[in-house]
């Protein structure tokens, strides 16, 4: 008997024949989450066509976005390891093993624009089962009648090449939408919002309008919610390399009276520096540097107001507000550097850097993409919160996601919406930085319940504020990790992505290295990493540390850039001694008893997996 999901794919492929391309997952943008849900398709057993807008690979972390986002090491594993470890071969290929390229580039989390993009690419180049279309831009798409009612298919997509005007058709069994804005997803019908919720909607203190300081919440916190996305901006990259440094000229369109309010924080000392005073530079290999929006600043690189229309822009409005955010941050700088009124110091300062003339050719050594942090986010059937990055009431640790696929470890992070007013001078509204314990994330987040071979791992199923947490390069990587080791899964069993078997692909995401819960002390090359991983996703960790008995303490900066040790308190702790407390509430959760309280944690593990089998 053929099954109804057999006789659509039997439908479907009836229907390819007439397609110019046939794969078995097609992956919409060539982002970092993008880039890793291909390899690991293809390390699958899945033919992969990667379509990516542009002629650029690597999204923002090739893009100027080089200083990496996350808090500790040890939450990092899995796709964007494996890239942080290219860039660390890149750079010992060509400088070393002990030259400073290598140490700046500080295991692989800082490197040069063109150098992410050159290790993106190789990756790539090295699995055969990936065709990558650059400069293809997605026009339409083709639904049929899906597995379940109220669900539709994805039959095809049709795109265009942004050269020639030439369009091509292309099939697939499951399309992952690894976009910023979450195009495709819109464009299939999936539900999503824009902007911000109510606090009442879920309950989150950070929700809606907020005024945030030094961590307190002020007066005129409203907690309303709008269509207000986070401001963006370009990360540039700049060089002190005199060299290899281009001056920034005075841009067309340059505007001296939008930069008048930056000398009044000037005169009243409230800026004193360009670096941490007006924006933040992080070094880089070769006399580089990420130069980012400071957040403490009253005056930076964002702009707040202009990009609400992005998300569901068509693509002449999006280059028109990328073109002022481009005009904007040349302008600040060539006012930095050459207005009389700026205080000499600060001009010399600025002086010193230039863009890089061995960076970014096809963009007059400007970055490509600007800095979407926020656009539009899916509401699936589970949305991800503000809740579950905090500990739970009765453990150190976030709540347990049993169908976790992901970690992630990083603040709640917004850059805010709304520039400041007299009632709060020097605040944007909506800014707000808030600390996390490391969280997992579940596989539901990526799947939309009106299209069953659709999965999305950028633009995911988040609250405005859960979302700030996730929207990290290194979490889009593993979850696109995750959505390309599920989509060969749906594509080999012959099933939709909304039921492939959870634990086994867990099982897949350990055996490549990811991890699906944090732990500090036992890492992706252990003997017992599979089986730590394994039982920490089910919760068997959650209560090991009585948070009654600990001092809660955040963890300590490493002394470079915004990375910290591991977090305290999240060790599996393997060579313990279990302890009857313990031992007992394993019996419970496992249903094997007895457990004997004297063994080690890891003993105690083992003997539970072996008496499983």
């Amino acid at each position: 008997m053929i099954t109804k999901p057999l006789l659509l794919l039997a439908f479907a492929a009836g229907l390819r024949a007439a397609t110019a391309i046939d794969a078995d997952v097609i992956v919409v943008a060539a982002t970092p989450s993008g880039i890793a849900a291909a390899i690991n398709a293809a390390r699958n057993g899945a033919t992969v066509a990667l379509f990516e807008s542009t002629h650029h690979i690597g999204g923002m972390t090739s893009s100027g976005m080089a200083n990496t986002d996350f808090k500790s090491f040890e939450s990092v594993q899995g796709a964007f390891r494996e890239f942080m470890n290219g860039v660390v071969a890149y750079y010992t290929r060509k400088y070393g093993p002990a030259s400073q390229q290598v140490k700046d580039c500080y295991h692989g989390a800082w490197y040069e624009p063109s150098v992410a993009q050159a290790v993106f690419e190789g990756m790539l180049a090295a699995e055969r089962r990936i065709r990558v279309f650059r400069h293809h831009r997605l026009l339409s798409l083709v639904k049929i009648p899906g597995s379940a009612k109220g669900q539709s298919t994805i039959h095809s997509t049709t795109f265009q090449d942004t050269r020639t005007g030439q369009t091509l058709d292309a099939t697939a069994k499951v399309f992952i939408d690894a976009t910023y804005e979450g195009d495709l997803m819109a464009m299939a019908g999936a539900r999503f919002t824009v902007g911000r919720e109510s606090s009442r909607q879920y309950g989150e203190r950070l929700a809606g309008v907020i005024y945030q300081l030094d961590g307190r919440i002020l007066p005129g916190s409203t907690g309303e919610g709008d269509r207000r996305v986070q401001c963006y901006n370009f990360r540039l990259c700049l060089t002190r390399d005199p060299a290899n440094r281009l001056p920034i000229s005075r841009p067309v369109g340059y505007r001296r009276r939008e930069f008048l309010p930056l000398l009044d924080y000037i005169r009243r000392g409230v800026i004193k520096s360009v670096d941490e005073g007006v924006v933040r530079f992080r070094p880089l290999p070769n006399l580089k540097a990420d130069v980012n929006d400071l957040m403490t600043s009253p005056f930076s690189l964002r702009l707040t107001g202009v990009n609400h229309e992005w998300p569901e822009g068509d693509a002449s409005t999006r280059e028109r507000i990328s073109s002022r955010y481009r005009l904007y941050s040349l302008s600040l700088f060539y006012f930095l550097q050459n207005d009389r009124e700026v205080p000499e110091a600060l001009r010399a300062e600025a002086r010193r850097w230039g863009l890089p003339r061995d960076e970014f050719a096809e963009t007059a050594h400007f970055p490509p993409l600007l800095y979407v942090r926020e656009a539009r986010r899916m509401v699936g059937g589970f949305v991800f919160t503000e809740q579950m990055t905090q500990p739970t009431l009765d453990s150190v640790r976030a709540p347990v996601q049993a169908d976790s696929i992901a970690v992630a470890d990083y603040s709640l992070d917004c850059h805010g919406e709304q520039a400041p007013t007299m009632y709060h001078p020097g605040v944007t509204e909506g800014k707000f930085a808030s600390p996390t314990v490391p969280f997992q994330i579940p596989y539901r987040v990526m799947l939309p319940r009106e299209v069953d071979n659709l999965l999305v791992p950028v633009a995911v199923s988040a609250s405005h504020v859960g979302y700030s947490a996730i929207r990290m390069e290194p979490t889009f990587a593993a979850l696109g990790q995750a959505a390309g080791v599920a989509a060969a899964m749906a594509v080999s069993k012959r099933t939709t992505v909304l039921r492939v078997p959870v634990a086994e692909l867990q099982q897949r995401l350990w055996r490549a290295k990811a991890i699906t819960v944090y732990f500090s002390d036992v890492l992706p090359g252990s003997p017992d990493f599979a089986r730590v991983q394994r039982f920490g996703t089910l919760g068997y960790f959650h209560h090991v540390v009585d948070r009654d008995r600990v001092t809660w303490s955040r963890p300590k900066p490493l002394g470079t850039g915004q990375w910290t040790e591991a977090h305290p308190h999240h060790a599996a702790g393997l060579n313990e001694t279990a302890g009857e407390e313990l031992a007992e509430r394993w019996e419970r959760m496992s249903g094997i008893k007895p457990l004997d309280p004297n063994l080690t944690r890891g003993q105690l593990l083992r003997q539970i997996e072996e008496k499983r089998r």
